[in-house]
């Protein structure tokens, strides 16, 4: 199943990233029809090389339907919000 997707990041200094992120995954087989859409803009902030701190702003849509004899329905979920977290790279 594709994943679309694409990812940019900006080094400002080597401790202070920049970046955003977006993806798309779409799939409609039979009487199932349904995408979902991740989208962020980050910026990091890096202590030591392997741990740092970030915030970010990140939209997130799940939309799917079903139209089956069994069952009838959709769903649609979004998220809007910042994120405040901590990173580890290896």
């Amino acid at each position: 199943m594709p994943l679309l997707g694409l990812n940019f990041r900006y080094n400002f200094t080597p401790k202070w990233t920049a970046g955003v992120h977006g993806e798309y995954f779409g799939l409609s087989i039979d009487d199932f029809d349904g995408n979902l859409v991740n989208l962020s803009a980050r910026t990091e902030y890096w202590f030591f090389n392997n741990l740092g701190a970030g915030l970010a702003l990140n939209w997130f849509r799940l939309d799917v339907e079903v139209d089956g004899s069994d069952w009838r329905g959709d769903l649609e979920y979004k998220y809007w919000g910042p994120q405040i977290y901590i990173a580890a790279r290896f």
